[in-house]
């Protein structure tokens, strides 16, 4: 699960706010995700480095179902898409 806030003002994103969940032990905010989108222009490319980033910065959980590299991939992949559905229309 994948859960993203941010304001856009004066064409660039403010108060960038990524969280993800069933990924980690603990649900909790990426910050590197954050820094990656805070003051840039609300477009796919910014989007795809800071899900590239979430991705980077969890410790994924492994079990005998699904192994980390697969839950990097979720990871990033849920965070693209948050992002993209929070984003005011061009």
């Amino acid at each position: 699960m994948a859960l993203v806030t941010f304001r856009v003002q004066s064409g660039v994103i403010v108060e960038p706010h990524v969280g993800v969940g069933g990924v980690d032990a603990t649900p909790r905010r990426i910050a590197p995700a954050e820094d990656a989108l805070r003051g840039r222009k609300p477009t796919r490319d910014v989007y795809e480095e800071a899900a590239k980033a979430a991705a980077a910065a969890i410790d994924p959980l492994t079990d005998v179902r699904y192994d980390a590299a697969y839950r990097r991939d979720l990871t990033r992949t849920m965070v693209r898409r948050a992002l993209e559905q929070a984003s005011p229309p061009q």
